[in-house]
């Protein structure tokens, strides 16, 4: 599927397509991982899909709430994203292309000023976003939103807002209760200096899952880029999956 491509891309299509995956393969039970928007799909793989799995690995979680954006910025940044949702909308319904289509937000919501630029950057963890925020200042090198943000940017952003006015994100309220029943293994890590996705999601999940070992790691944001830190998360999965086979 093309980059930013948001016709036939949903969450229930892309769990047809990791099961079609899993039994061309011919693997009767796996070990699934998934980070950040990764993670939500691997949950609702394992709601869904449970006898299929020995074991699930998640960070950075993301628990399909689009609530947590708009709680992220709410103080920082004047824009509504209902808003900005109203305004997808639009665009999504005069059919434009998926490049004019971001090009144009991009545009729209960058006209006013860096704050505006930041409220967009921030919803998807553009480049230099996570520092300027936890600063509340904005990088002179980022004055320009379209030169900025890469069309990859705008086109991850452009699937983000289309799952959020589309509602196709999983309920986390029902995801909840289906994994209750579960005794599958789960190891949980998440950053504390996660500025994309909160903790919280993690302190909700580990809450919803009481069985997973949950891991949260000092200083580490959503990024993994330190060698610190994937030092650190590469051996709590090894040592996780070498109890898992004991």
């Amino acid at each position: 599927m093309p980059i930013g491509e948001v016709k036939e891309n949903n969450l229930d299509l892309i769990l047809s397509d990791v099961e079609a995956l899993r039994e061309k393969l011919k693997i009767e039970k796996w070990i699934i991982f998934g980070y950040s928007w990764g993670s939500t799909v691997a949950l609702a793989y394992l709601a869904q899909y449970s006898q299929r799995v020995i074991g699930a690995i998640v960070g950075g979680i993301f628990l399909g709430q689009f609530s947590l954006f708009e709680n992220a910025s709410k103080d920082k940044l004047p824009i509504s994203l209902a808003t900005f949702k109203n305004e997808l909308k639009s665009f999504i319904e005069v059919n434009k292309s998926e490049r004019d289509l971001t090009l144009d937000l991009a545009e729209k919501f960058s006209t006013n000023g860096l704050a505006k630029q930041a409220k967009i950057s921030w919803a998807m963890g553009a480049r230099n976003s996570a520092l300027a925020l936890s600063q509340d200042v904005i990088a002179p090198e980022s004055s320009n939103y379209l030169e900025e943000v890469t069309v990859r940017d705008l086109l991850k952003l452009n699937i983000v807002f289309n799952y959020a006015v589309k509602n196709n994100f999983f309920n986390w309220q029902e995801i909840s209760k289906k994994l209750k029943d579960l005794i599958v293994p789960m190891l949980i890590f998440h950053g504390d200096d996660d500025l994309m996705c909160d903790v919280s999601n993690a302190d909700s999940l580990a809450v919803a899952y009481p069985k997973a070992t949950y891991n949260k790691i000092k200083g580490m944001p959503h990024a993994i880029k330190e060698k610190k830190f994937i030092d650190e998360t590469s051996e709590l999965i090894q040592t996780w999956l070498r109890e898992l086979r004991h």
